[in-house]
């Protein structure tokens, strides 16, 4: 491992050539799409008990005398296909027989048809069906639903596409059991961040987030998924880090079909567009998301030496201090409208004896967020009414996403498949904010200004490989090598403090005041995957032997940097009292004795690099034990070796400081036994023992300023990891295609839960320590369908309903074992503590309605979610937790077809405009006001099934 500085440079250029590159050869496939004449007939065959691709099955047209032969993933497609209406038979030894009637073909478009087949364990007659029963995206997800082995919800493009949602974080708010923490961190069954776990295309997903396991999901566009699926059961094929839930996000899929698509809108919001917010002179590209460089720390900026008078003269620290670039603190402006645009093409290319499908989209969000009536408080101890600190005043930021998406396919034979899945993606926010209050330290009023540019980005690219051989008892193996990096990019926090005396605001000469912080973090990521799997017969149903291993690497490096002017003498309460860009100017920046002098303020444990290594082997089973009774299951072990090594960024001659590892080795078994009491009828019942490892940041046995909390952060190098034992069990009815009534009930035992704390010293003290016990208990309840079955006039009308009641209880006992810097671990006193969960609501309410005209070209959706009182931040041994007060949250959208290739969306947000509110105590610590949000977006699709 090794530490270095990175110089930032723009990170521009590869992503327009990548999606110029996109434009351009969406533009060919479309003008090539149009010229064709033929219609074509494609979809996927799988196992109607277990959803298991079908390789080799023949699908044909009679009528037409052509026919094709599925895949390994159980694909198919069959070309040139003449316009009109056929019956198609699919077939496959072991299986009965499917015709499909009714297949509609039109001149230049593809016909989905995704077909299931029954098993013949006994003789069975030729099926037949009609075309709408085989398709539907909503109603493919709860099909796999009903046919995976373990508990499992979902929600796929479809659904997706009738929200207002413009993230992964946001579509996953309308799955049960599930609600977001700061519009972007996912909890399922009410367990925080270190008790799940997310993949993208199969492959886990780093955090760029310093000190937290926390994936970010706004980091994926709701235009790159197909689906969303959460596994709140566990089997071995699974990786065993997560105890509430695994977040599986799969990217869009390549369609089979030519289709180019291109969208654009705007947005305004009542609380921001028009109003008079903040905002400084960032750089050129801010629009696009991205820096470029005027942010970067200064060339002339010393890499390997820290700046004081110790290292520099007088006239080079005044050179350093003035390299910096201008822009202390958000001015007044009148924020502007939000605008987005959106890009998707599909096209198969000639490549050898087969074509080579590709799937490109793009993304582009830009826009305004201002929080009114904004309130910070801090109270000094519990059962005060007067805050030690009350600030009022004004924050805006600007959230910037700009990413791509390329997935390609390429059929090496009806048996063998490889697949590439790339994405790009970053998410950047630029805020601005001016608080202005009473401060009980200073007996005065004081006013805070902050300026803190974040840039959150996502590279992945995952080349995978599925296989089917006859010849080896018809064995399948899949393989995947993904790579993914995260990177954390905050370039110019800058802070500066005053305080009132006489009636005027004069800069104050306090700890971050003046201040500048930047911070570097890439996370790099190696997933390799290899499963196998053998069919068997059990009381003659098919079932399979699954064998696999996987590795997983990650490699961390934080590059952080602190400075600080500081002035020579008494700085002129003329230039005190003037705003922050003009204190730092460069004629008050030197050795002068009313002048600043920068400083540097780094410390020593701010930088430090990580590595993960786990690696895992897994057997497990699935099958019938007896008719209708489904068992799947079996064992996993991973090895997880954690190391976390300090750095200096300078050669100071100090004694080194010390590092922390973790070595641990975990079996860990996991089952699902399903009786299919009807078709349409399970009852699951699972148990599994999985973990929770603490993370990098938990374990570094150093002390770390966060700049943002106001603490400080030891690690504890004595942490282990927590061991979850879980039950759960379900009642699902799937009374018709598309429709679902499910019933499910969960426990969760922890053994040495790890925790956050924070405790008094000198100053705050955050840490993490093993608790005592945790149990998490809890319901959840859903009802999915359209009102067919009451009148075939309310066919058009669906539902969506879901609640999940929760409760838990953790007990932190009343002596903990801390770490100290040139100490050691100590036990300490404290006061013990039973509470929930952090991050758990008691409750979580999700319901839509959903109206489609018979046309499909006109639709309306009505949204609701609502959250119940949860804890935000941990209390320490005097002061009571932070809550994050409930709140209702109602959605309008609208979608209208405009002629045959332009359609219109129009959406509502938070139309309720429900407060912000944290309190502690039961008095209000922080809260804003926040608007509607309306948006209107316009897509014309020239080519391709709308």
């Amino acid at each position: 491992m090794k530490l270095k500085q990175r110089p930032h440079k723009p990170r521009l250029q590869a992503g327009l050539a990548v999606l110029s590159a996109w434009l351009l050869l969406g533009l060919a496939g479309a003008v090539a799409a149009q010229e064709a004449e033929l219609g074509k007939i494609s979809g996927r065959i799988v196992d109607e008990e277990t959803a298991r691709p079908l390789s080799l099955a023949q699908i044909s047209v009679p009528s037409l005398n052509t026919g094709t032969l599925s895949d390994v993933d159980g694909r198919w497609t069959l070309q040139a296909v003449p316009a009109g209406t056929y019956d198609m038979v699919a077939r496959l030894i072991g299986y009965a027989s499917k015709t499909i009637t009714g297949v509609l073909v039109v001149s230049g478009e593809n016909a989905t048809i995704d077909i299931s087949l029954p098993p013949r364990a006994i003789e069975l007659n030729e099926l037949t069906v009609t075309v709408a029963d085989q398709r539907g995206t909503a109603s493919a997800v709860l099909q796999n639903r009903r046919t995976a082995p373990a508990v499992t919800d979902a929600i796929g493009r479809e659904q997706i596409a009738d929200s207002p949602d413009s993230d992964a974080a946001a579509a996953l708010a309308r799955v049960p059991g599930v609600s977001i923490v700061d519009k972007k961190f996912v909890f399922v069954r009410g367990l925080g961040e270190r008790y799940g776990n997310t993949t993208l295309d199969g492959a886990v997903m780093p955090s760029p987030i310093a000190d937290r396991k926390a994936v970010p999901l706004d980091l994926i566009p709701a235009s790159f998924i197909e689906n969303v699926s959460t596994s709140k059961s566990y089997l071995p094929r699974q990786p065993a880090d997560y105890a509430g839930g695994l977040v599986q996000i799969e990217t869009r899929k390549v369609p089979g079909e030519n289709f180019f698509r291109i969208g654009f809108g705007g947005g305004t919001e009542t609380a921001t567009t028009g109003k008079s917010g903040l905002g400084y002179a960032g750089s050129g590209l801010d629009f696009l998301g991205i820096d470029d460089g005027l942010r970067a720390l200064p060339d002339l900026l010393p890499a390997d030496a820290p700046v004081n008078r110790r290292n520099f003269n007088s006239a080079e620290l005044e050179a350093i201090g003035e390299a910096f670039a201008p822009g202390w603190a958000g001015t007044p402006r009148d924020l502007p409208f939000g605008r987005s645009g959106d890009l998707a093409f599909a096209t198969e290319l000639p490549l050898g004896a087969k074509a080579l499908g590709l799937l490109a989209t793009a993304h582009w969000d830009d826009s305004w967020n201002r929080r009114e009536g904004y309130v910070e408080r801090v109270f000094a101890s519990s059962g005060l009414a007067d805050p030690e600190v009350d600030y009022g005043g004004d924050q805006s930021a600007r959230a910037v996403t700009l990413g791509g998406l390329l997935n390609m396919d390429y059929t090496l034979a009806a048996s063998h498949r490889i697949s590439f899945n790339g994405l790009l993606n970053r998410v950047t926010e630029d805020q601005s904010r001016i608080l202005e209050g009473f401060n009980l330290d200073s007996n005065t009023n004081q006013r805070n200004t902050r300026i803190q540019y974040v840039e959150n980005s996502l590279v992945q690219g995952r080349l995978s490989g599925k296989h089917y051989f006859s010849d080896f008892g018809d064995m399948t193996a899949e393989w995947k090598a993904a790579y993914s990096r995260v990177g954390r990019y905050e370039p110019n926090t800058r802070e500066v403090l005053y305080r009132e005396s006489g009636g005027v605001f004069l800069w104050d000469n306090f700890i971050q005041s003046g201040s500048i912080f930047h911070q570097d973090l890439t996370e790099d990521a190696i997933n390799l995957n290899v499963d196998v799997q053998f069919p068997i017969r059990v009381n003659e149903r098919a079932g399979t032997i699954e064998v696999g291993a996987a590795r997983l690497t990650r490699d961390r490096d934080v590059l952080s940097r602190r400075f600080r002017f500081i002035p020579n003498r008494s700085i002129a309460n003329e230039v005190r009292a003037s705003s922050p860009d003009r204190i730092f100017s460069p004629d008050n920046i030197g050795p002068g004795p009313r002048q600043f002098e920068i400083q540097e303020a780094t410390f020593r444990p701010d930088n430090y690099v990580a590595d993960q290594t786990t690696t895992g082997a897994y057997l497990m089973a699935d099958f019938e034990l007896v008719p209708r009774l489904r068992f799947a299951g079996g064992a996993r072990i991973e090895r997880s070796r954690q190391v976390v090594e300090p750095r200096d960024v300078f050669t100071l001659g100090a004694e080194p400081l010390t590092g922390a590892e973790l070595d641990n080795t975990d079996f860990v078994p996991g089952a699902t036994l399903t009786w299919a009491a009807s078709d349409r009828v399970n009852l699951r019942a699972a148990a599994s023992r999985t973990l929770a490892r603490p993370e990098f940041r938990e374990l570094a046995p150093f002390s770390f300023a966060d700049f943002a909390g106001g603490y400080l952060v030891v690690g504890n190098p004595v942490l282990h990891p927590s061991r979850i034992t879980n039950f759960d069990l379900r009642w699902e009815w799937f009374p018709r295609p598309g429709a679902v009534i499910a019933v499910s009930g969960f426990y969760k035992k922890f053994r040495e839960p790890i925790e956050e704390v924070v405790f008094p010293s000198s100053e705050f003290i955050k840490s993490w320590l093993n608790a005592g016990t945790a149990n998490n208990i809890g319901t959840e309840f859903e009802l999915r369908s359209d009102l067919g079955f009451l009148s075939e006039s309310f066919e058009s009308f669906a539902l969506n309903l879901n609640l999940t009641l929760v409760d838990s209880e953790v007990e932190t006992g009343s002596v903990a074992q801390i770490f100290v810097p040139g100490s050691g671990p100590l036990e300490i006193d404290v006061v013990g503590q039973k509470r929930r969960l952090q991050g758990q609501s008691p409750y979580v309410v999700n319901a839509g309605a959903n109206w489609a005209s018979p046309s499909g070209r006109t639709s309306v959706s009505l949204l609701f979610n609502r959250f119940g009182r949860r804890i935000s931040q941990v209390g320490t041994q005097f002061l009571e937790s932070v809550f994050e007060e409930g709140r209702n949250q109602f959605d309008l959208v609208v979608e209208q077809g405009i002629g045959p290739r332009l359609s219109a969306k129009l959406s509502a947000r938070n139309i309720l405009a429900a407060e912000y509110r944290f309190t502690q105590a039961g008095e209000l610590l922080r809260g804003w006001q926040p608007g509607r949000a309306f948006s209107l977006g316009l897509t014309w699709q020239p080519v391709g099934d709308r």
